[in-house]
C-alpha cells in the first residue's frame, strides 16, 4: 500500500503503486496492481505513467480508491478492469480505452478528471462498460474545473452505463462557471447494461453530442493518437 498520507503530502510522483516515468514502447499485460489504501486513506494510485509515449496495457486490473490510474503521454488501454470512485482516472495525457469495466464501489464519485491541453485529445472511453455497487448511487462520468483546465476532453462512444449513475453524467466546476467553450465534453450512443439507448435529456448543457461521423472519428485510435 502507499498513499499521499504515507508519504507525507509530497504528491503523486511518490505515493503510487508502481510507478513509470519517461518510458516508450512498454506493454503491461496480465498483471493486477491493487493499492490496498482503505477509503478515505487520501489519493493512492494503483498505476502512475507520467509520461509514457506508445503505451499499451492489456488483461489487467487495477484497484484502489482515489486517483486509481495517472495516465500522462500516449496509452492504449484493452479489455481490463479499474475499480474506485474519485478521479480515478486522471492525468494530462492521450488514453484510449477499449472494452475496458470502470466499476465505481463504495461511494459516488468521478470516473475521469483529464487536465490535458487543447492541442491533443484526453480520454476516450470505446465500447466499454460503466457499473457500480449498491452503496455508488449517483457517479458521474468526468469533472474538470473549467478556470484550471479549460481544454480538458473526455468521450464516451457506444458504451453500457449502469442506471445508478447521475442523469447530468458530466460535472464543471467552480459551480455556476459559464465559460465552458474550450470544454470538450464528448458522449454518444450511451446505453444501459441491457444494451438500451440511455436517455441523455438530463445531461450537463456543456456535453455535446457527437454526430455519428464525429463518433467514428472518436473510434478511429491514429485519430485520436494523432497518427
Amino acid at each position: 500500500t502507499n498513499n499521499e498520507n504515507l508519504q507525507n503530502k509530497q504528491g503523486s510522483k511518490v505515493r503510487a503503486l508502481a510507478s513509470f516515468e519517461n518510458v516508450r514502447d512498454m506493454t503491461i499485460e496480465n498483471l493486477t496492481f491493487h493499492n490496498t489504501t482503505p477509503q478515505g486513506g487520501s489519493q493512492a494510485e494503483a498505476l502512475r505513467i507520467d509520461p509514457g509515449e506508445h503505451i499499451s496495457i492489456r488483461h489487467s486490473n487495477f484497484i484502489s480508491r482515489q486517483d486509481t490510474l495517472l495516465l500522462s503521454g500516449t496509452v492504449h488501454v484493452l479489455d481490463s478492469y479499474v475499480e474506485a470512485n474519485v478521479d480515478y482516472v486522471w492525468g494530462k495525457g492521450t488514453a484510449y480505452f477499449e472494452r475496458c469495466e470502470l466499476k465505481t464501489v463504495g461511494r459516488p464519485g468521478w470516473n475521469v478528471q483529464a487536465r490535458n491541453p487543447a492541442d491533443r485529445f484526453g480520454y476516450v472511453f470505446v465500447d466499454s462498460t460503466l457499473s457500480a455497487d449498491p452503496e455508488a448511487s449517483g457517479p458521474l462520468l468526468a469533472r474538470i474545473d473549467a478556470k484550471r483546465f479549460p481544454a480538458s476532453h473526455v468521450a464516451y462512444v457506444d458504451c453500457r452505463m449502469a442506471a445508478a449513475l447521475d442523469p447530468r453524467g458530466w460535472e464543471i466546476t467552480p459551480p455556476g462557471t459559464t465559460d465552458t467553450k474550450g470544454v470538450r465534453f464528448w458522449e454518444f450512443g450511451s446505453m444501459d447494461l441491457d444494451g438500451k439507448p440511455l436517455d441523455t435529456k438530463k445531461r450537463h448543457p456543456a456535453v455535446r453530442r457527437l454526430t455519428r461521423t464525429e463518433a467514428a472519428a472518436t473510434r478511429d485510435k491514429r485519430h485520436v493518437f494523432g497518427g
